[in-house]
């Protein structure tokens, strides 16, 4: 949680020198946008998004505080932001690029390297291919377009006779009951659109050894949230070596599937904004040899090494000394 509002407090009335590291923008051109266009959303209720006069409010209210927003960021000596999306935002609504650092958040990487993936052996002696998403149940995190694929993908096999174990387990962490009605409502969405338990499995607030049996055993990992800042399921899922089929948008498309940001030459993973682009890299990943998937799984493996402690660690002193004083 942050708390913006503090830093003029610091800077101006306690006379310190303030840094901040920032995992998320408050507000966001994005934000902003899909208020102007009238898009409901997770975060445009549907009764201000179909009324001109209270999306008109909202938007006076998105830029005023835009205003207090800036005038909070600017007092910051030196930000750390944790990934290019947010670097982006951030340099966009304070004017600060200069004092303004990307220091990627730690990961559990050394872990999930550890893990000895199944999943190859599993899809050429059983044909099954198993998928994983690892996310909260929020609205953000979008499961019904995880759904709707699983539904699509389905049927394009089906119609490909291509005839292939498929299963998407959904790991997912329940922080209230709100979250454990949504978990109930995407269950019964997904029973109306025709999945089984074969095909749909919920793993919700699984434990640690039960999450590393799942990354041990799934083929591809699924990220469907637009506009992630990062995307740390995304990190673990390449690093325990799943082929990761994330949303082409946020810290997933600049950051940890970008192979040009590693000067890799090989795919780290592939990107995806539709159910239709879903189900199509899906199909692209079982299509490939072994020795192309084992390509994509080796380069991303070893681009994870970024997004280690130590790098943090190293990246968030580095920074920090800024902020002392230089003697001598």
């Amino acid at each position: 949680m942050g708390y913006p509002f503090t830093l003029p407090l610091f800077r101006w009335l306690a006379g310190c020198n303030v840094a901040c590291y920032v995992h998320y923008p408050v507000i966001s051109r994005e934000m902003m946008k899909l208020v102007k266009s009238s898009e409901p959303s997770y975060n445009n209720a549907h009764w201000i998004a179909k009324n001109q006069f209270f999306t008109y409010c909202k938007l006076v209210y998105y830029r005023i505080f835009a205003v207090f927003y800036f005038l909070s960021g600017i007092c910051s000596k030196v930000i750390m932001v944790n990934g290019t999306w947010t670097r982006d935002h951030i340099v966009a609504l304070w004017g600060v690029d200069d004092r303004t650092y990307l220091v990627y958040p730690p990961c559990n990487v050394d872990n999930m390297l550890r893990i000895n993936s199944k999943a190859e052996k599993l899809l050429r002696e059983e044909r099954r291919v198993q998928m994983l998403s690892i996310g909260q149940i929020r609205p953000e995190k979008d499961h019904r377009l995880q759904i709707c694929f699983l539904a699509k993908l389905k049927k394009r096999l089906l119609k490909e006779n291509l005839n292939y174990k498929i299963r998407l387990v959904i790991c997912g962490g329940c922080r209230d009951m709100d979250d454990v009605q949504r978990a109930k409502d995407l269950q019964l969405y997904a029973e109306n659109m025709g999945l089984s338990n074969d095909d749909l499995e919920w793993a919700l607030n699984a434990p640690i050894d039960k999450v590393e049996a799942l990354l041990e055993e799934s083929l591809i990992g699924i990220h469907t949230m637009q506009n992630e800042h990062f995307g740390i399921s995304v990190v673990e899922g390449i690093a325990a070596g799943q082929i990761m089929i994330a949303h082409n948008s946020g810290g997933p498309k600049l950051d940890i599937l970008n192979a040009n940001a590693v000067g890799s030459k090989t795919l780290i993973g592939l990107l995806a904004a539709s159910v239709h682009d879903f189900v199509d890299c899906t199909l692209e990943i079982i299509r490939m040899s072994p020795e192309e998937r084992s390509s994509i799984r080796d380069a991303a493996r070893s681009s994870v090494n970024r997004f280690t402690e130590a790098n943090f660690e190293k990246g968030w002193n580095s920074v920090v000394e800024k902020l002392l004083p230089v003697y001598g």
